[in-house]
């Protein structure tokens, strides 16, 4: 990191820490830190949600794949197989940790 660019994260750094001392005297630091996590949990959330979101969109066509192989007698396998939770799951812990890796490198 240039010196210029350190002295600027530094500074921002002080006042960010002077601005907390003074929302904590004033009674108003447990807002703001709740307003934080919101903020903050929102991408993670989605990365959760994406998940369900996937699932939901391949059973309709999961199920009506069904409903063709009882009728026509085939044993054709569904064109897009839902992802299994326990294969799924890793790739969220990278993500996760990937989106708390960036957070961390701003403290």
């Amino acid at each position: 990191m240039n010196p210029s660019l350190a002295l600027i994260v530094v500074i921002q750094v002080d006042a960010a820490q002077d601005l907390r001392g003074i929302l904590i005297r004033i009674g108003r630091f447990k807002s703001l830190e709740s307003q934080y996590i919101k903020v903050h949990l929102k991408p993670i959330k989605q990365l959760w949600e994406d998940f369900d979101s996937r699932e939901r969109a391949s059973k309709p066509a999961n199920e009506k794949n069904e409903m063709d192989r009882t009728s026509s007698g085939g044993d054709f396998q569904s064109v897009s197989p839902a992802i299994p939770f326990s294969s799924w799951l890793p790739s969220f812990y990278d993500e996760l940790l990937l989106y708390l890796e960036q957070e961390w490198k701003w403290y």
